[in-house]
């Protein structure tokens, strides 16, 4: 398969197999990482990131 995918242009492709990909790791074999549902919803996301932002502007 990998082949097919390389001749057909992509440059990589995941497997549905979960685990950890290294730089050994064939492109066209990358397993997935799962990555949770989140905490917050947009709205705590968009205001940690304005609060970030104006620590970063203060120096703090």
């Amino acid at each position: 398969m990998p082949g097919i995918l390389q001749q057909a242009g992509y440059r990589g492709a995941c497997t549905g197999v979960a685990g950890l990909n290294f730089t050994a790791t064939n492109p066209y074999m990358l397993k997935r990482v799962n990555v949770p549902q989140p905490k917050y919803g947009l709205w705590e996301f968009k205001v940690r990131l304005l609060r970030a932002h104006i620590y970063a502007k203060l120096g703090i």
